[in-house]
C-alpha cells in the first residue's frame, strides 16, 4: 500500500510538472516578437494574404482562448499541425523518436561503460596518480563545449581519416560519433557520482566491521560497497536519460542525427509554434516518466528508502 500511495504522489506531480512545462512554453513562444503568418506567407506578401493565414491558424484569436484550445488539444493528444509542413505535430515527433532513443540508449550505455569502472578505479586509488588522472579526465570531459567536440571528431574522423560519415544517419557508422560525443560528456558526471559515493560507504561502519572480519578486499567492495554505493549513479543516470530523450539539440544539429532535438532547433528558427510546443511537450512527459521509473527503481533496489508517511518499503 506504501508503494501505491508513493506510486499515486508521483503520478500527481508528474501531471504538474508538465502542466508547469507546456504553460510556462505556450506564453514564452506567443507573446515572444515576430509573426508567424508573415513568415508562411513571405514578406512580399499582402496584408490580406496575412490575415487570410492568419485566421486559419487561430492566431488572430485571444491568447487565452488560444491556450484553453491548446491544453484541450493536449488531453487528446493533439499537439497540431506543423506551419510548415501541414503535417500533424505527433507523427513528425514520433518519426523521429527512434532515431532520438537510439542515440540516446546508445550514448548512456557507453557513458555507464566509461565512467562507473573509472570512478570504481579512481575510489579505489584514492589519492594517488591514476585517481588524479581520472579526475582530470572529468573535468576535461565537462568543460570541453560539447559542439566544439563534435566539431572536432568530424575534422579528424571524417575531414582528415575518412573513417566515419560526418552526419546524417541510416547506418551503425553514422551513430558512432554523436554517441562518443554524448557518452564523453555524460561520463564526466559518472565518474565523479560514482567515486564519491564508494569513497563515502568505504567509510562507513558497517564496510569497516567486514574488513576487521577478515574478509577480503574484493569482496567487500563488490558485494558490499558497490550495491550501495552506485544507488546515487543509478538516479544521476536516469535524468540524464530522461534528458537524452528529448534529444540532444546541439549534438543532432552539428551531426545532422534526425532526431527531436533538431526537429527542435529547425522549429525555433522557423517559428513553427505548434512544432516547439509539441515537441517540448513529449520531451517533459518522457522525462517525467524517466524520472518516476527512477525514483520507483531506487525504491526497491535499497529497502532502507522511505515512502510517504515513513513506511519502508516492502
Amino acid at each position: 500500500m506504501a508503494l501505491l500511495r508513493y506510486l499515486l504522489k508521483r503520478l500527481f506531480g508528474l501531471f504538474l510538472v508538465v502542466f508547469g512545462i507546456v504553460t510556462i512554453l505556450f506564453f514564452i513562444l506567443n507573446l515572444t516578437p515576430g509573426d508567424p503568418a508573415r513568415l508562411l506567407a513571405g514578406f512580399e506578401a499582402t496584408e490580406e494574404d496575412v490575415e487570410t493565414i492568419r485566421k486559419a491558424l487561430g492566431l488572430d484569436r485571444p491568447l487565452h482562448e488560444r491556450y484553453l484550445r491548446y491544453m484541450l488539444n493536449l488531453l487528446r493528444f493533439d499537439l497540431g499541425n506543423s506551419l510548415r509542413t501541414g503535417t500533424p505535430v505527433i507523427e513528425e515527433v514520433l518519426a523521429r523518436l527512434p532515431n532520438t532513443i537510439l542515440l540516446a540508449v546508445s550514448s548512456m550505455s557507453l557513458a555507464l561503460v566509461i565512467g562507473i569502472p573509472l570512478g570504481i578505479l579512481a575510489a579505489v586509488k584514492n589519492n594517488s596518480i591514476i585517481d588524479y588522472l581520472v579526475l582530470i579526465f572529468s573535468i576535461i570531459g565537462n568543460s570541453i563545449p560539447i559542439f566544439w567536440l563534435g566539431l572536432m571528431f568530424i575534422v579528424l574522423f571524417s575531414v582528415k581519416l575518412h573513417l566515419l560519415p560526418a552526419g546524417g544517419s541510416g547506418t551503425p557508422l553514422h551513430l558512432i560519433l554523436p554517441s562518443i560525443t554524448i557518452a564523453i560528456y555524460l561520463s564526466s558526471y559518472i565518474v565523479r557520482f560514482t567515486r564519491a559515493s564508494i569513497l563515502e560507504v568505504l567509510n562507513q561502519e558497517f564496510v569497516r566491521y567486514a574488513f576487521s572480519k577478515g574478509l577480503p578486499r574484493n569482496i567487500v567492495l563488490y558485494k558490499h560497497v558497490l550495491r550501495n554505493a552506485l544507488i546515487p549513479v543509478l538516479t544521476i543516470s536516469g535524468l540524464q536519460f530522461g534528458a537524452l530523450l528529448g534529444g540532444a539539440p546541439i549534438t543532432e544539429t552539428v551531426f545532422a542525427w534526425p532526431g527531436i532535438g533538431k526537429y527542435i532547433v529547425d522549429s525555433i528558427f522557423a517559428k513553427d509554434y505548434p512544432a516547439v510546443q509539441g515537441s517540448v511537450f513529449i520531451f517533459a512527459l518522457a522525462y517525467a516518466l524517466v524520472n518516476l521509473i527512477t525514483d520507483l527503481l531506487y525504491v526497491i533496489v535499497d529497502p532502507r528508502v522511505k515512502l510517504e508517511g515513513g513506511e519502508e518499503s516492502e
